[in-house]
């Protein structure tokens, strides 16, 4: 069978994209990956990729084969091309597109790999078939702005196929100019394993640990969590806290709530995260995990916590309630930290309540977070 050729142009530290494409490991699939953003190092999982030998092949175009020093020397491009107010990172893309032919070029996310591709010469974007996947707040939060809108606008109008990972998101395209086809809906870092799914899990009602998305930033409400969770843990003497992800901006409250309960609060930031194999085990001790958020598509954690047995509580802004439709149960909140505590406390005081879940959420996942159905249905994206 002829290998597919395509380009995929993503976020290279991004765990999303690494578990995105181990999906197509054993199928003859030639990738080829360029940065859509600047980055520090390549993700530990998109490293192995890259490392591995299997049907797929794995490469990257720019700014350096070797994965070591890509990510010094697409800072130095950068630096230069601020100096000089050059997008090296469109021309190199450019030029890559110019010298090969591809079945696909796909843009995972559209702030960055959309608008990068959005902006090259027409006559480029016309000989490739563009397949655009919308990540997280991609359309639902930056669409508010003016600004993103026009150019949001512009990147779906050049699609071929759109995928996301919550039907919110594809009823938004109505508000665009979308000719293209529709992709299945599935979540955009894959399944799990059955070994994940079935791995025997302590029951939740006699674990005591509350696991936290630590996000700031633009997007992140972890101090509102970190509120509701200094109320608990000075309530329920049984509980401990885990925080995860922690962003510079909310680790000084953190290292606060810390200081307060000693050894009941540990915490690992973005810059000095812990691995995936060992958040997971986390998850799998969790009672109840927290996700905080102004904007957020499923939100992984949440999917994470499905699996392993913790109770979320996870914010509206996201699309959660997708999932509670699908027959998953948790508490959506709003961003308020009196909502915030009354649906942590519940999930401490109610052993019913979260062993039921953890039950419940059992069968939702195997019906739709398996990883080999969902192997099957992104196999589509590639063979049409």
């Amino acid at each position: 069978m002829a290998h597919r050729k395509v380009l995929v142009i993503g976020m290279f530290d991004s765990i999303h994209l690494a578990r995105w494409l181990k999906q197509f490991e054993h199928d003859f699939v030639d990738f080829m990956l360029f940065p859509s953003k600047k980055f520090r190092h390549v993700n530990p999982e998109l490293y192995k990729l890259l490392k591995s030998r299997n049907l797929a092949n794995y490469s990257l175009t720019w700014p350096h084969k070797s994965a070591y020093f890509s990510g010094y020397i697409d800072y130095i491009f950068i630096k230069i091309g601020s100096l000089f107010k050059i997008n090296f990172r469109r021309i190199f893309l450019k030029q890559i597109l110019k010298m090969n032919v591809f079945d696909y070029v796909h843009a995972l996310e559209i702030q960055g790999a959309g608008y990068l591709y959005s902006g090259l010469p027409k006559n480029i974007i016309d000989k490739n078939k563009l397949i655009l996947t919308n990540w997280g707040s991609d359309i639902y939060f930056f669409a508010k702005d003016l600004k993103h809108n026009k150019k949001i606008s512009e990147v779906i109008s050049i699609a071929q196929f759109y995928s996301a990972e919550c039907e919110r998101d594809y009823d938004l395209l109505k508000n665009y100019n979308f000719q293209g086809s529709r992709l299945p809906c599935i979540p955009n870092g894959g399944g799990f394993t059955l070994s994940q799914i079935d791995s025997h899990k302590m029951v939740a009602s006699e674990r005591t640990l509350i696991i936290c998305k630590g996000y700031g930033g633009q997007f992140g409400r972890a101090d509102l969590a970190i509120s509701a969770i200094d109320l608990a843990l000075g309530e329920y003497k049984q509980n401990d806290a885990f925080f995860y992800s922690v962003t510079a901006d909310v680790e000084n409250a953190v290292i606060m709530l810390k200081e307060k309960y000693k050894d009941r609060v540990n915490y690992s930031t973005v810059s000095n995260s812990i691995s995936r194999e060992k958040l997971l085990n986390l998850f799998g001790a969790a009672r109840v995990y927290i996700g905080c958020s102004k904007s957020d598509a499923i939100s992984t954690s949440f999917l994470e916590a499905l699996v392993y047995g913790a109770y979320p509580i996870q914010t509206n802004t996201s699309c959660a309630d997708e999932w509670i439709i699908k027959g998953a149960n948790a508490t959506l909140v709003g961003l308020n930290i009196d909502e915030i505590y009354k649906a942590l406390k519940f999930a401490i005081e109610d052993d019913d309540l979260v062993n039921l879940a953890q039950t419940n959420n059992h069968k939702i996942v195997k019906e739709y977070l398996d990883e080999n159905k969902i192997k099957r249905i992104a196999a589509e994206f590639y063979s049409l």
